[in-house]
């Protein structure tokens, strides 16, 4: 369903500096959503819980929220939901929104 790997981060990026030695790398990818397999593809994902393992016994949960406008998304849970976002994915968010407002 992966059309093309746009880039990968030269190194991994540590998450919790000082505390674990904990890191990842970034990878994009580049999608086709006009052909058919990746459409079908998305729609029985979004229907699976997707998690496993150890992630379902943490209380972890799989949301699919929009790419633009994911700030607001995420600040929409976390004021009617009570959720908590994982400061990596907030920081992505919020750079998004910086590259959003400026496109116009």
């Amino acid at each position: 369903a992966v059309e093309d790997v746009a880039s990968v981060s030269p190194n991994a990026s540590y998450l919790s500096p000082g505390l674990t030695n904990e890191s990842a790398s970034l990878v994009r990818l580049e999608v086709d959503m006009t052909l058919d397999r990746n459409i079908r593809n998305h729609e029985s994902r979004k229907l699976s819980d997707g998690l496993e393992g150890c992630e379902k016994d943490r209380g972890l949960e799989k949301l699919l929220l929009p790419r633009v406008g994911l700030l607001e998304a995420l600040h929409g849970l976390q004021e009617e939901e009570g959720v908590k976002v994982f400061t990596a994915l907030y920081s992505l968010a919020l750079g998004m929104s910086v590259s959003e407002t400026k496109r116009g």
